[in-house]
């Protein structure tokens, strides 16, 4: 399914676009950055993870890196995907998730790109998503490197989303900076 038809059905997508459409029109922009709205970033780099079953190694990877007796709790997404991140071969995802409500910003993992959400289990029957996902549910986000959450640990001693308000869009300015037109290049020249 292209990029436009799946904009067309995409509660994610729907929502990305409500969200940038409302702060465009006021003519704001996040200072430092590129976007008028951090959802800009997503909807430029984000991209559909597909409901998949692990193989029997991924399986074990992932085994290894949730199934150690930790108590993974509900609404601590970002956390829950961060810990794992660092300490595991399993990446780091922000973006949304929908499960049939409405979408969220949501952090998980992922293996291979396929998804490893400990967090919604609670919307699961008491699983974890393992690489498939219900019928209906969406995940759409951007992998980011470790380093970026040690960053984030570092600066503000707390588990915090890296795309975030609380953390100044730090990430946003240093890899996606304000574009300079052509007077702010004059002006810094002279």
């Amino acid at each position: 399914m292209n990029w436009y038809k799946k904009s067309q059905t995409s509660p994610i997508l729907q929502w990305i676009e409500t969200m940038i459409l409302s702060t465009k029109n006021s003519g704001r922009k996040l200072p430092g950055t590129k976007y008028s709205h951090p959802d800009e970033f997503f909807r430029e780099h984000g991209k559909f993870f597909e409901s998949q079953e692990l193989t029997e190694e991924e399986a074990k990877t992932v085994e290894q890196a949730v199934g150690n007796g930790r108590d993974f709790k509900k609404k601590q997404c970002f956390y829950n995907s961060q810990v794992i991140a660092q300490q595991s071969e399993l990446k780091y995802v922000e973006g949304f998730c929908y499960t049939g409500m409405f979408p969220m910003a949501h952090a998980w993992n992922s293996i291979n790109g396929k998804v490893v959400d400990v967090t919604l289990y609670h919307r699961n029957g008491g699983l974890p998503i393992l690489g498939t996902f219900p019928e209906g549910w969406e995940y759409f986000g951007v992998d980011f490197p470790v380093r970026e959450i040690f960053k984030v640990w570092m600066e503000h001693k707390s588990s915090l989303p890296i795309i975030s308000y609380e953390t100044d869009f730090d990430y946003l300015k240093r890899n996606h900076p304000e574009e300079q037109t052509e007077n702010t290049q004059k002006e810094d020249l002279t």
